[in-house]
């Protein structure tokens, strides 16, 4: 779908209408827009406190905006608390792990795969759009009736 074939209106969902899908121990996704190039996807991302989004590597960009809680993102010692904007290049290799006793929620925008890495290194899951929806699908009851956006 290019710019041109875009839809001319507003798209939206009700986010509150997903549950939380697993992603590791203590975190959580959820799916906000799936983009129509088939590579990039939007989502939140909740860690319990302590918890963390194991060590991995980002083929594309990604941009983050801090809803609510306090996380690290340890291999740079970046914090992020409310209002914080984030921009992790692509290649950028990371473990974000939740400080304090507050949920982390962060809403980002994903522009194609992340590979979860063991600790030599050694690609142990490959995070793509395709998985992302699948995962979805698996994972929310009538996922097909939630018009989680496409486009």
């Amino acid at each position: 779908m290019t710019s041109s074939t875009l839809p001319t209106r507003i798209l939206g969902f009700d986010t509150a209408a997903v549950d939380w899908i697993a992603l590791a121990p203590g975190a959580w996704y959820k799916p906000v827009r799936f983009a129509a190039n088939g590579e990039a996807w939007v989502s939140l991302v909740k860690l319990a406190p302590g918890a963390s989004v194991p060590r991995h590597r980002h083929v594309g960009a990604v941009q983050g905006f801090n809803l609510q809680g306090r996380g690290r993102f340890v291999e740079d010692g970046v914090v992020t608390t409310p209002g914080t904007f984030t921009f992790e290049p692509a290649g950028t290799v990371d473990t974000l792990v939740a400080e304090g006793d507050e949920e982390l929620v962060i809403f980002f925008i994903v522009d194609g795969p992340v590979e979860f890495l063991s600790a030599d290194g050694d690609i142990v899951r490959r995070e793509t759009q395709a998985t992302k929806i699948r995962s979805f699908e698996e994972n929310v009851q009538a996922a097909e009736e939630i018009n989680v956006v496409r486009a």
